[in-house]
């Protein structure tokens, strides 16, 4: 895997995913696409089920975690 996959590739790879934003005019299904992709792009990112999903939603925008709050009665912060 290394062969492929450089250490410094993998690091700054593994550095966005962490540091993930939604991007100001960003739709909520271009953010869940771009960061699926993201994940794709490192396979061997390391981070577990709960972690991308406490990632995603902090990364979101105010304004869309409240929608996404809203539209699931709140329960989001709930599996986080």
């Amino acid at each position: 895997m290394k062969r492929f996959f450089l250490i410094s590739r993998y690091i700054k790879a593994k550095s966005e995913i962490s540091m993930f934003r939604q991007r100001a005019d960003e739709a909520f299904c271009e953010t869940w696409e771009r960061f699926k992709m993201m994940l794709r792009k490192c396979p061997n990112h390391g981070f577990e089920d709960i972690a991308q999903l406490s990632i995603f939603l902090n990364g979101l925008r105010f304004d869309t975690n409240m929608l996404l709050d809203a539209a699931t009665g709140d329960r989001m912060m709930v599996v986080i």
